[in-house]
């Protein structure tokens, strides 16, 4: 039997980051629009990026840095590969991967 799948909503309310009405609003801009939870959030003006990143910054225990900030070249390492795809598909990192190299920009 499979775990249940993790809600971020859940974790934001509990944290007292949104309002349930806030929620049912993003809910309904999320799935009129067919973006994200957490771009819908942004969209009305409930939480910045930002705040989301410092949100999951906390709830995985882990650093926030400013790439902006860093030259970031990666050779062949699988785990911060898969970090950054992880990273991406949420949608607020971009990477392109070259075969000597892997860029990293913000969203």
């Amino acid at each position: 039997m499979k775990a249940p799948a993790y809600k971020i909503e859940y974790a934001l309310l509990n944290k007292d980051l949104i309002s349930k009405e806030q929620l049912d609003k993003a809910k309904d801009v999320q799935v009129k629009e067919h973006i994200k939870l957490e771009d819908a959030l942004v969209k009305l003006g409930f939480l910045t990026y930002s705040e989301i990143i410092q949100f999951f910054s906390s709830q995985y225990n882990l650093p926030i840095f400013d790439i902006n900030k860093a030259n970031i070249t990666i050779e062949s390492d699988r785990t911060m590969r898969k970090l950054l795809e992880i990273l991406s598909s949420r949608s607020f990192v971009d990477f392109a991967t070259s075969s000597h190299s892997t860029e990293m920009q913000t969203i």
